[in-house]
């Protein structure tokens, strides 16, 4: 009997729902556990299994080989890095005529906001990765996502204004941002579900979590800003005030200029920018396992290693190692330390969606 064989790369490390694989597969019947599922028509079966996580560690960098090897983008290198989990499908005796099968995986594939590799193809969403690139923004919806994060970034900081006299005036703000991303067809667009919410939550009522997040947010649209040429992005542990972005993009001002008539930054010097930035985050977080230890960032840029390398010039070093107002990390204060690692992640995350890591901003994320 012969088979065919579908990974799905999954940013979570856990079996699909059963009640997800049913409504993905009318007409079969089907079971699952904890690390295996089982989806069986009459003509057809699909076996699902976990792969394990210590096979998962070994697995990855041999994905990333065969990307590199056959030309795929670094970008997608990144989206590999992200991957928690793969759920390795057995399609027997192969893929049906009726397509029933291959429907199934694609549709889970997409809903789990996951990529997946079978035969020589790396795909999602229809688009092959590897022969036809990432599902990069273009300038305008570039724009249009940082206005997003923005808006919910000002909201954010308004909700400081709870209970206090001002709280009148950070409620008619509130509704301003609201109005000001429901009233442009581009903005209301790009808005995800959660954004929309969260715009249209009354001040008083935003949970706590998810309003830091959204202030922290703004650094991932200042990278934004940067791709489109629009602004000069300070340096790894300098951040600025979520206001002053706000208004280059219009919130309460008028457009930057630079900003009129969008355009992106070259390939070149965007996947520079993510390397950096990538190489900076990996730095701080192990500052943040192991806060002592010296390193010799200049060699790891050099090297590259899994990254590829990238250059130092104009970031603040101090010897060859990062640094914070003139301390190399293992001397500087432990606060900036781990102010500049939430500003990395976030930045990550910026140049990550630009590239097309994922077309969607909220399931990108910032491996190191």
């Amino acid at each position: 009997m012969t088979a065919d064989n579908f990974a799905i790369y999954m940013p979570f490390q856990q079996m699909f729902p059963v009640d997800l694989l049913e409504s993905l597969a009318p007409g079969a019947t089907v079971t699952a556990g904890q690390h295996e599922a089982s989806i069986v028509w009459p003509d057809v079966g699909v076996r699902v299994s976990l792969m394990p996580v210590e096979q998962l560690r070994q697995h990855l960098p041999g994905l990333v080989g065969y990307i590199r090897k056959h030309g795929g983008p670094e970008a997608l290198v990144a989206r590999v890095f992200q991957t928690l989990g793969v759920a390795g499908c057995v399609i027997a005796p192969g893929w049906d005529e009726g397509g029933k099968a291959h429907r199934f995986c694609t549709e889970l594939t997409d809903i789990v906001a996951g990529f997946a590799f079978t035969g020589d193809s790396v795909f999602a969403y229809g688009r092959d990765l590897i022969r036809e690139g990432m599902h990069r923004p273009p300038a305008e919806v570039v724009l249009q996502r940082t206005q997003c994060l923005l808006a919910c970034a000002v909201r954010g900081l308004i909700e400081d204004d709870a209970g206090k006299p001002n709280e009148a005036a950070a409620e008619q703000m509130r509704r301003e941002l609201l109005a000001w991303v429901r009233d442009d067809d581009g903005r209301r667009d790009a808005a995800s579900d959660d954004e929309s919410v969260f715009l249209d939550t009354p001040i008083g009522s935003a949970d706590p979590q998810e309003r830091i997040n959204r202030i922290w947010e703004a650094e991932a649209a200042a990278v934004m800003l940067w791709a489109l040429g629009a602004y000069a992005l300070p340096p790894f542990h300098i951040t600025e005030h979520p206001f002053g972005l706000a208004k280059l993009v219009g919130i309460r001002s008028a457009l930057a200029p630079a900003l009129t008539l969008p355009s992106l930054r070259d390939d070149d010097e965007l996947e520079a920018m993510r390397r950096q930035l990538t190489g900076v985050h990996w730095r701080l977080r192990e500052w943040s396992l192991y806060p002592t230890k010296d390193v010799d960032f200049t060699a790891f840029a050099a090297r590259g290693d899994w990254l590829l390398p990238f250059a130092v010039d104009e970031l603040p070093l101090a010897g060859a190692d990062l640094a914070i107002n003139g301390a190399p990390l293992t001397r500087a204060p432990e606060g900036a330390v781990r102010t500049a690692l939430s500003i990395a992640q976030e930045r990550q995350r910026g140049i990550g969606w630009v590239l097309g890591v994922h077309p969607l901003f909220e399931h990108v994320r910032a491996p190191t």
